[in-house]
């Protein structure tokens, strides 16, 4: 039975990885860096197998990680999908977030955006009330690009924030 193997490496086994590979000129020691690096956790999934294999790889200590697959088996593979997810539990074991370390203030940033251009929308519908006898139809403009601005950063918003608390996007996002 053949098998992928999925590591997880740290930034410096990240680093002596590509080094190896990329001075690797024979194909058995090419084959050694890429079935076996050191890592920080390993996983092994049986390949060829009708239902789809998952794997639950825990992180032994906080730190950035990088995902490498590992396929060594007796013959290529025609293809080989596979998709990762990010689970931040708290030390109580509750489940806090979805998204990877450097997408977890997305949905916050989003929000604020939003509520920027719908300060600023308000700010210009007020200004051009004062000076309602000025109005011209070209100033109907800039609050419609300004109310696209602020439907965009509010989908945004709540596409990340659907993709922090389950792990996928909402329906309606």
């Amino acid at each position: 039975q053949a098998t992928v193997n999925a590591f997880l490496l740290t930034s410096p086994q990240q680093t002596w990885f590509q080094l190896q590979r990329a001075s690797s000129s024979d194909a058995k020691d090419t084959a050694a860096v890429v079935c076996a690096p050191p890592a920080a956790a390993r996983a092994e999934l049986a390949v060829g197998m009708p239902k789809a294999q998952r794997a639950t790889i825990r992180v032994p200590a906080t730190g950035q990680y990088f995902l490498h697959l590992g396929y060594c088996g007796p013959r290529q593979l025609d293809r080989l999908t596979a998709s990762a997810s990010f689970v931040n539990p708290t030390r109580d074991g509750r489940l806090v977030e979805h998204l990877p370390v450097e997408q977890a203030m997305l949905p916050h940033v989003y929000s604020a955006a939003a509520l920027v251009y719908a300060s600023l929308l308000l700010v210009w519908v007020a200004e051009c009330w004062r000076r309602k006898e000025r109005f011209e139809a070209w100033h109907l403009s800039i609050p419609a690009l300004v109310l696209l601005k602020v439907a965009a950063s509010g989908h945004a918003a709540r596409y990340y924030a659907s993709l922090s608390t389950t792990g996928r996007p909402s329906p309606a996002g």
